[in-house]
C-alpha cells in the first residue's frame, strides 16, 4: 500500500509512506522522499502456504499482518496475526492471541484493521463454521492501557451459510465496519 501527502512547508516535494509485506517492511517518511528499508522479524518464519501479508494495516508505529493460511502441524488454514512494533531502532514482533473458537479452515487473519488510537484491533475469519458453513467470525481485541496486552473483548459470528462474515474489516476511532460478500442470496452486506 502506498500513501502520499504534501508537507505544508515543501509543497513541491512528496512524502511517501510505503509498507511492503512479504517478509520485509519498508517504512518512511522523509522530507527527501527516500524510504529506508527496515527488516521486520516474523514470529516463526513464514512457510509456503501461510499467505503472510494477505492483509495488513498500520497505525503509527504498529503494523498488523494477517496470515490466513498458517496452520500448526497437521492443521489446515487456521490463520494467525502478527503484530510488529517499531521501537525507533528495530521492529519487535509478537503474535496476537487466537481465541479457542478459531479452528481449521477458519482463515483467521484474512482481514485485519487497527484504529488510529492503537487500542482496538479487528480480525476477520471468514471461513468459521460455528453457526453455519463458512458463515464467518469477527474478533475484536482491546489493548489494556496499563499492561499493553491485547485481549479478546468480543466475538461476532456470521449467521448466513457461506456468508464469509469478516471477509473485510475496517476500524476508525470507535467505529467498526465488517464486510460479508456472500450469504442470503449472495447480495453481500456491510455491518
Amino acid at each position: 500500500a502506498m500513501r502520499h501527502r504534501r508537507p505544508s512547508s515543501h509543497l513541491d516535494r512528496f512524502v511517501w509512506t510505503v509498507l511492503f509485506v512479504s517478509a520485509v517492511v519498508a517504512v518512511g517518511p522523509t522530507l527527501s522522499g527516500q524510504c529506508p528499508e527496515r527488516s521486520v522479524p516474523v514470529v516463526g518464519l513464514p512457510a509456503a502456504g501461510d499467505e503472510y501479508g494477505t492483509s495488513v494495516d498500520l497505525a503509527g508505529d504498529l503494523a498488523v499482518i494477517g496470515s490466513p493460511g498458517w496452520a500448526p502441524t497437521g492443521g489446515s488454514d487456521v490463520g494467525r496475526v502478527t503484530l510488529s512494533l517499531w521501537n525507533g531502532v528495530s521492529w519487535v514482533s509478537s503474535e496476537l492471541p487466537r481465541p479457542a473458537s478459531v479452528v481449521d479452515d477458519d482463515r483467521f487473519g484474512q482481514s485485519v484493521a487497527i484504529n488510529e488510537g492503537q487500542d482496538v484491533i479487528v480480525v476477520g475469519a471468514p471461513g468459521h463454521d460455528a453457526v453455519a458453513g463458512q458463515a464467518g467470525l469477527v474478533v475484536i481485541y482491546e489493548r489494556a492501557p496499563a499492561t499493553g496486552l491485547w485481549t479478546v473483548v468480543e466475538e461476532f459470528p456470521g449467521i448466513f451459510a457461506e456468508g464469509h462474515f469478516g471477509w473485510s474489516v475496517a476500524a476508525s476511532g470507535d467505529l467498526i465496519a465488517i464486510g460479508q460478500p456472500g450469504g442470503a442470496r449472495a447480495l453481500g452486506t456491510v455491518s
